[in-house]
């Protein structure tokens, strides 16, 4: 596999997986019949509180230009451990949080790449119990400009918060849905909904399962001539949340991308890409299948939300 198909893949999986933790505007659906029933879904954090998950994606697809005789395939496969670290609480029950990878490996075409290395600065977010995204505050860097979202493209490590949660109780069946502007494409909007689909208890606690849907539009408001990648994302996902932990401790999930964008081909076939390479418009096509495990729970917080 080649460079270019590297870094095509390689965005794609980001937008596939870094992107569904965005702080939405939330808008609900039907409330319960039975508020009895009702629960409250929020992540819940104490100080010491450190949690590991291992992370899987297996992306595959293919790239196609012009011209060429077939499409080239693309198989990425991505295995990470992380670590979800509690750092402060916040104002209005928010709380901050560092997400560490610990381990991670890269294989393209089923071979592991070299001179691949993980991240090794923590990304911070700064949450409210809903996994909505809490925006710095000026007065902690007056005078300095505040720093783009960690959620922004390129953070891999925002799939161990990716349920964004009601913030008025729910029951069994009930819905809500969240959507937000894209950083990179301002008229586009990323769109999740979420259903409440089990509730049952168990020894460590109740266990909800969610139902996640989302569609992402890439930069929709730009055309072929424009040099930037746009397309389309569509997905689904189940979650599981450990109501009274409030954490999530698995995931499973699938999303369909497809990227259009205009690169350097060389001009001579079997060259390499020079100043003298055409712009070529090229399609791909990932089939993104993911996965999260907790491996390393915290202990049982008995704290309220955010505290």
């Amino acid at each position: 596999m080649g460079g270019m198909d590297r870094k095509l893949a390689l965005l794609l999986v980001v937008l596939a997986f870094g992107t569904v933790t965005y702080a939405p505007h939330v808008a609900y659906g039907q409330v319960g019949q039975n508020p009895e029933d009702a629960v409250v879904l929020a992540y819940r954090f104490a100080p010491g509180d450190t949690v590991k998950y291992r992370i899987s994606q297996h992306v595959t697809g293919s790239r196609t230009i012009p011209g060429a005789a077939s499409p080239t395939p693309i198989d990425i496969e991505l295995a990470s451990v992380i670590r979800l670290r509690w750092v402060r609480a916040l104002p209005e029950g928010a709380m901050e949080i560092a997400v560490e990878t610990e381990a991670e490996t890269l294989k393209l075409a089923g071979k592991e790449a070299r001179h691949y290395e993980r991240a090794k600065e923590p990304k911070v977010f700064r949450i409210a119990p809903s996994g909505k995204i809490v925006a710095p505050d000026h007065k902690e860097n007056p005078g300095k400009r505040l720093p783009r979202s960690p959620l922004d493209f390129g953070s891999i490590e925002s799939i161990v918060l990716m349920a964004i949660l009601p913030e008025t109780p729910v029951s069994l069946g009930d819905k809500w849905s969240a959507e937000m502007p894209l950083p990179v494409s301002p008229s586009a909007k990323l769109q999740m909904a979420f259903k409440l689909e089990d509730l049952r208890q168990t020894p460590g606690g109740r266990v909800a399962t969610i139902k996640q849907v989302l569609n992402t539009p890439i930069n929709s408001d730009v055309g072929d001539d424009s040099g930037q990648p746009h397309g389309s994302q569509e997905g689904q996902a189940t979650l599981t949340f450990a109501v009274d932990q409030g954490r999530l401790t698995s995931a499973q999930g699938t999303i369909r991308s497809e990227l259009r964008a205009k690169a350097a081909v060389p001009s001579v076939p079997g060259g390499e890409a020079s100043a003298s390479s055409q712009n070529t418009l090229i399609t791909v096509l990932l089939n993104s299948k993911f996965s999260v495990e907790l491996i390393s729970p915290a202990a049982k917080s008995s704290s309220s939300p955010g505290k």
